[in-house]
């Protein structure tokens, strides 16, 4: 997460052998913070993801002292997602506007399905994908949010930095954890 690489917490690494009963106000405790949201992340240096075990104890610990959990699964084994997804309420899956990107989504989106209740379809766009009504129709699911392609993104990031977001970028993030569980005011979404 931008901006947490340099505080000091636990990361995934930390907690390889952790199985069983994790009690929340130990992980809480050990999670580095950013503007008061507690973030696990991998090391630059991890060589791997958690054991389906420790996901299990660490989502766990997180929804009993937690609102909002919110798990990046973007390179987990089938193994392991289904893990993340038996404890979800609902998942969300971002899907490239090309049509190669959409036809993996339609694939992933059918066996995603199987393992959690609501699955909420983003897109990332750019400047010359296919459109959302057409992403939307090939996966059968209706699309929740558009997501902008901020062309300094990736730059100010790798500089540690944010750049100035479009209002339809924020839109689509709100729209993205309102759809995702209890209402959190406004002075909760900012932090």
């Amino acid at each position: 997460m931008l901006g947490a690489e340099d505080v000091t917490g636990a990361r995934w690494s930390d907690l390889h052998n952790v199985s069983g009963q994790l009690p929340s106000g130990h992980l809480d405790a050990a999670l580095p913070r950013v503007s008061d949201i507690s973030v696990l992340a991998c090391t630059r240096t991890d060589d791997g993801l958690p054991a389906p075990e420790t996901m299990t104890a660490v989502l766990e610990s997180g929804r009993r002292s937690h609102d909002l959990v919110l798990v990046d699964c973007s390179r987990c084994a089938d193994d392991l997602l289904t893990v993340v997804l038996s404890s979800c309420d609902a998942a969300v899956l971002l899907v490239g506007d090309h049509v190669r990107a959409t036809a993996a989504a339609a694939r992933r989106y059918s066996w995603v399905r199987t393992k959690v209740g609501a699955v909420r379809l983003v897109q990332a766009c750019s400047p010359r994908g296919i459109s959302g009504d057409d992403v939307s129709r090939a996966l059968g699911v209706e699309l929740l949010a558009s997501i902008p392609h901020v062309p300094s993104m990736t730059i100010r990031a790798d500089e540690g930095d944010l750049p100035s977001l479009p209002r339809s970028y924020a839109a689509a993030c709100e729209a993205i954890v309102d759809s995702l569980g209890p209402r959190l005011t406004r002075q909760q979404r900012a932090a």
